[in-house]
């Protein structure tokens, strides 16, 4: 089931996802058509959801705009992943927490990935706010 409600389709060169303090900007200067789900406050899941999903043809980027919990943050991100991602037959994921600090060590946040992709299959990458990713180069 797609969430058409919820969706926006963009070329856009510059995707900008911002919640408080904490931002993430994808170019996209190949212009690409980006279908941009809000699926925090919009799309309908049992237990906890990120922020937004971008799918690009079979490529889903999941992203959760969360602050310092990055805990909480990477929950949400995986209960979205495993109800959304047949909905837009996506063949590749990957998932970004935009954090403002990390209340912890590296060594735990590496952790924190590790249990991740052994859970989903998927790749987590977390960045510190106001990052910049070139869609081209996903």
């Amino acid at each position: 089931m797609r969430w058409k409600n919820c969706e926006e389709i963009t070329t856009d060169k510059k995707i900008v996802l911002k919640e408080k303090q904490t931002k993430i900007t994808f170019i996209n200067p190949s212009r690409k058509k980006i279908i941009k789900v809000k699926i925090d406050n919009c799309v309908t899941i049992t237990g906890k959801k990120c922020d937004w999903l971008l799918v690009i043809i079979t490529i889903g980027i999941f992203v959760e705009l969360k602050g310092t919990d990055i805990k909480t943050g990477i929950e949400q991100l995986k209960n979205s992943i495993l109800f959304l991602a047949n909905d837009y037959n996506l063949q590749r994921i990957i998932a970004y927490i935009v954090y403002t600090s990390i209340p912890f060590s590296s060594t735990k946040l590496q952790y924190y990935c590790k249990v991740f992709k052994k859970g989903t299959n998927f790749l987590l990458k977390p960045v510190k706010t106001n990052t910049e990713i070139n869609i081209d180069n996903i």
